[in-house]
């Protein structure tokens, strides 16, 4: 009988241990997909050590657009930080890929008018060594000053070496970006095999790591640095989000790794951390229960990092390529294997009214089903520590469900003003030409303008041509500083594979209230816009002087578009008459696009 029933038992189990097998074998998978990611160089590369480039240009335009980076190579996954105690430096990093791996950084003291280019090179600490890959840039300030910076490398120490290794490297800089030192360990987590690249797909992976300071003096752990990552193990299939971290006085970051998230998933990544004013540390993540719906997490620790509170759900998120039903973004330029959720965490410290706010945004064409066909920048607030979150709203306006809009970055500044930036498939109907957008809200995120900060798209079907189709990355970064929004992208304008690195200085109030701006062109003068204060009507006029396509915007004070057509017309005088009865009094914003560029007035309504 005892016998019997331990068959019975078995046979009650095995549907569990089946999906429990199944579920190891999915993690497996897509750790292993991971390291294939990673490798750009499967024959390997040299160690990168001069990065010289010519002098970086930059040009004043609407918007005011700076090339950072001017080399003939693809430079693409692109992070930037800002000095919050002298808004004036940047300092911004890519990957670049031109016979071999290379992660430059480029700091300004002039607000981006001018860049120079740091003699550091992030690499292996072996001068011998071949790279297969790596990337990952990112920066962050402590309160003192500090800027630290990480990166990932996937290397042997030499084309001889019996050993593969990857490295979370970290190094940190006291001038902000143009030296740099390295602890004695020099990473935050190391993992090595023995028997070389055969062995690559069992190394211990640490990826995609998020850096977030405590800036605080009042925290009882000021100026730590906490840093998360995905950690998976491709022989055991465990993976979860984990988290280390460097005390103000310590010499390194902690060697063990705390774990955030829990194993209790069939897929887990996109770590995320932010530290609030009052010093909780706050991590969040992109996970599934059973590989058919993915969600957003939140967990948060009130010690310093050394426990978290269990996952708690912030919103489902319809992803294509990981929701089971969804299998396919028809993205041009960003290969299946590369499109990710991108999902970003910001907190306001400003000590403003919404001090305390945590903003996450993604990437997603719906909530908990696919609600449109293009993908949109979807974004969630928490008010009280991350216990409760707002309905997802998607940020960008142009209203059309068929437009891509895709990875998002995301910052808050020091007046509390939360921006967004994200490449954008708006004005082009075959979803091929990008631009690069910002969203700016000054209500804590309660709503957004939307300004376009490049002045010319990129075809996306040719962003991979001279990186093995890598694109991109994932990677853009939005900073701001009271009045401004400084962007950070990958463009690739040239449509012939190369990348350069952008940055845009926009003013805040460009979005809702600036008079007059727009290119200097002979093609288009416009005229006027009459009456303006307007009360029932308002015309304006515009001479083309060459045959052109025309697109008119009017945005109200919140961002919201309140009227949009799109012409196609001959040279001569352009006009057209609008009615405001309906109006509310206020101020407006009326863009005109054309093909020879952008312009943008002010319009006000009167009762």
């Amino acid at each position: 009988m005892k016998r019997k029933l331990q068959l019975l038992l078995g046979i009650a189990l095995l549907p569990l241990l089946s999906a429990a097998q199944e579920y190891t074998e999915i993690r497996r998978e897509y750790l292993r997909e991971i390291i294939e990611e990673k490798i750009r160089f499967p024959e390997g590369a040299p160690v990168i050590t001069d990065l010289s480039a010519p002098t970086a240009r930059w040009t004043r335009s609407v918007p005011d657009e700076h090339v950072v980076s001017a080399v003939n190579a693809p430079e693409s996954e692109v992070h930037a930080a800002i000095f919050p105690g002298d808004t004036n430096i940047l300092v911004t990093s890519a990957m670049r890929q031109q016979n071999g791996l290379a992660m430059p950084i480029w700091t300004s003291a002039d607000f981006g008018s001018s860049w120079n280019l740091s003699s550091f090179s992030p690499s292996p600490q072996f001068s011998n060594a071949v790279v297969y890959g790596g990337g990952d840039p990112n920066f962050v300030y402590d309160g003192n000053g500090r800027l630290y910076y990480s990166w990932i490398n996937l290397f042997q120490k030499s084309s001889i070496s019996d050993s593969i290794f990857w490295a979370l490297y970290w190094a940190y800089s006291d001038d902000h970006g143009i030296t740099w030192q390295q602890s004695p360990k020099k990473a935050i987590g190391l993992s090595k095999n023995d028997g070389g690249l055969p062995n690559i797909n069992s190394l211990v992976v640490r990826d995609k790591q998020w850096m977030a300071a405590d800036v605080n003096p009042s925290s009882p752990h000021y100026n730590s640095v906490y840093c998360t990552f995905l950690e998976g193990n491709p022989l055991t299939g465990s993976s979860y989000i984990g988290l280390r971290y460097k005390r103000a006085n310590d010499v390194e970051f902690t060697q063990s790794t705390i774990n955030v998230s829990g194993f209790n998933w069939v897929f887990v990544q996109f770590g995320n951390v932010a530290v609030t004013s009052d010093g909780v540390v706050h991590v969040t993540f992109f996970a599934s229960p059973n590989s058919q719906t993915y969600h957003m997490y939140h967990c948060s620790s009130t010690d310093g990092g050394l426990t978290f509170s269990a996952p708690a759900e912030v919103t489902q998120a319809n992803v294509p390529s990981f929701t089971a039903w969804d299998p396919d973004p028809n993205l041009t330029g960003v290969s299946l294997q590369r499109f990710y959720p991108s999902c970003y965490l910001a907190s306001d410290n400003s000590g403003g009214p919404n001090d305390g706010s945590l903003y996450l945004t993604w990437t997603a064409n719906g909530v908990d089903t696919t609600e449109s066909y293009g993908l949109d920048i979807w974004l969630s607030r928490s008010r009280d520590g991350g216990d409760t979150w707002s309905t997802p709203m998607i940020v960008n306006n142009d209203g059309d469900p068929q437009q891509h809009q895709f990875y998002s970055s995301i910052f808050v500044d020091s007046e509390g003003d939360v921006m967004l930036g994200w490449y954008d498939r708006r004005d082009d109907v075959a979803n091929i030409a990008t631009d690069y957008y910002i969203g700016i809200s000054t209500d804590g995120g309660i709503t957004f303008s939307n300004i376009k900060a490049n002045l010319t798209p990129t075809l996306f079907s040719t962003v991979g041509n001279n990186n093995n189709g890598f694109g991109i990355g994932e990677y853009t970064q939005v900073l701001g500083s009271p009045g401004s929004v400084i962007p950070f992208w990958s463009d690739g304008r040239s449509n012939n594979g190369n990348l350069d690195i952008y940055s845009a200085t926009i003013n805040k109030s460009d979005g809702l209230t600036d008079p007059e701006i727009g290119p200097v062109t002979e093609a288009v003068e416009w005229r006027s816009v009459f009456p303006n204060p307007a009360t029932d009507y308002f015309t304006m006029d515009v001479v083309l002087k060459y045959r052109t396509d025309l697109r008119i915007t009017i945005y109200s004070t919140q961002g919201q578009i309140v009227a949009s057509e799109a012409y196609q017309r001959s040279a001569g005088l352009f006009r057209r008459e609008w009615s405001t009865e309906n109006w509310a009094a206020g101020s407006y914003l009326i863009e005109l696009d054309t093909d020879y560029g952008r312009f943008l007035k002010r319009l006000v309504i009167t009762d």
